[in-house]
Order: structure tokens, then sequence, then C-alpha cells
């Protein structure tokens, strides 16, 4: 069976060379079907840190959830020097996380949640990317269309990263 995920992408150290090499590495483990565009943000929760880069990719692998996490994203995180004590607000080189699962038909067996990553409604730097890679999603499970979220970021400082967007999508896509 074939899983399509979205797998949001930050960093803050070496942000654009990180995101370069996480990308890269994932697409020798999974299959990338989309890219979105990639931006400049404003880091949550602490002060005196280094802008991130966000954005996110949208996949499909025969991996299930759980094994996708802790045998992909989790090798390529530590490959790029993240480690299991960073944790939280902290400054990083990569995060990659799993937004949404969408199974392509449902496992109720799959032992992951396969709800969308609730910091989705909170945080433009993951609706505003998801949104273009899949502009006409619900949000299962909270029956919420990604657009009425994006709406609420209307007025956010993302700044585009066009010349990174264009450079990802062209040497992955």
């Amino acid at each position: 069976m074939i899983r399509r995920y979205f797998i949001a992408f930050g960093s803050n150290i070496d942000a654009e060379t990180n995101i370069l090499k996480a990308m890269t590495a994932l697409s020798k483990s999974v299959s990338i079907t989309g890219i979105s565009t990639f931006y400049r943000t404003k880091p949550i929760g602490f002060k005196d840190a280094n802008d991130f880069i966000n954005g996110v990719c949208r996949i499909e692998s025969p991996l299930a959830p759980i094994d996708l996490k802790e045998k992909v994203l989790k090798r390529i995180e530590g490959e790029l020097g993240r480690t299991s004590q960073m944790h939280g607000n902290c400054a990083r080189s990569i995060d990659l996380d799993i937004l949404l699962y969408v199974p392509t038909t449902a496992h109720v067996s799959d032992p992951f949640p396969c709800t969308p990553d609730p910091d989705i409604q909170d945080r433009p730097f993951y609706a505003i990317p998801l949104g273009e890679l899949s502009p006409n999603l619900i949000l299962p499970q909270i029956n919420i269309p990604i657009q009425e979220i994006i709406e609420r970021f209307r007025n956010n400082n993302m700044i585009p990263l066009e010349a990174l967007s264009l450079q990802l999508q062209t040497d992955l896509l």
C-alpha cells in the first residue's frame, strides 16, 4: 500500500544548506511528489535565535508512519547533527515532522496517529505550505478546510525564498 505524507522541514542553523541536504537524503528513501515554497520565518517561543527556514514536501511511500519517522526522518536528522537531547524551542540544524498522513486505504492497525498535527492550526509555516500542495484539503477528523486556516494567517511575517524553492523543485521533482 502506498501512503501519502506531508513532511514539514525547519532549520535555523546553516538553514539553506541543511534543508537541501535533508531533502536530497529524503529523496533517496521515498518518492517526493511536491515541494512547497520555503519561507524565512521568525522563531516561536524563544529570543535571540536565528530566523528559521520552513517548508513542506509531499511524498509517497509504502512505509508505515512509525517506520517513516523512526527509520527515515530521525536518521536524516541525526546525519545532519540533530540529537535526541535537542527538543522544544532550541536552535536546530534540521527538524522533520509528519504533518499529515493520508493512507490510500484506512488501516486501523497502523501504530501511529494519522490525525493532522495540531500545530497546523497555529503555525502559518505549516498551514500555508500545506495549502500550496493541497489547496482543497479538508483536515481529517477536525473537518476544517486548509484554506480556512490559511485565512487566519493573512498577516504573517513569512518571507518567500523563491530561489531556494525553485532550486529544490528543479533538482528534486
